[in-house]
C-alpha cells in the first residue's frame, strides 16, 4: 500500500491492539464521508493527512456522518472502524 492510500491514526501513545501497532487506516474507507470530514473538522482528508491523521474517535465520527462526540470511547471509535472496514472490503468483493 503506497503513502497516498494510507490516512494516518493519530494517537498517543501509539495505539495498540494485540500485538499490532496500526499507524493508519484504508484511504478508501472515507470515500463517502469527505462532507463530514468538512463539517467536523473544516478541511480536507489531504490537509488532515498532511498535518498529521485523525484520532480514532474522530475518524469513527466521520465514518458514522456525525458531529464529533467528546464522549465516545476509544473502544467505541475502533468498533465502528472495524465495522467500516469490513464494508469496504465486502464492496472490493462484490466489484471483483
Amino acid at each position: 500500500m503506497e503513502m497516498k492510500d494510507k490516512f494516518p491514526i493519530l494517537h498517543d501513545p501509539p495505539l495498540t491492539i494485540g500485538d499490532s501497532r496500526p499507524s493508519h487506516l484504508p484511504w478508501c474507507i472515507f470515500i463517502g464521508h469527505e462532507r463530514q470530514v468538512d463539517k467536523n473538522h473544516g478541511q480536507t482528508l489531504e490537509r488532515l493527512a498532511e498535518r498529521g491523521g485523525l484520532h480514532p474517535t474522530e475518524m469513527a465520527c466521520i465514518l458514522e456522518d456525525k458531529k464529533f462526540d467528546k464522549n465516545m470511547t476509544l473502544d467505541e471509535a475502533l468498533k465502528i472502524i472495524v465495522i467500516h472496514q469490513f464494508k469496504e472490503l465486502n464492496k472490493r468483493e462484490e466489484r471483483a
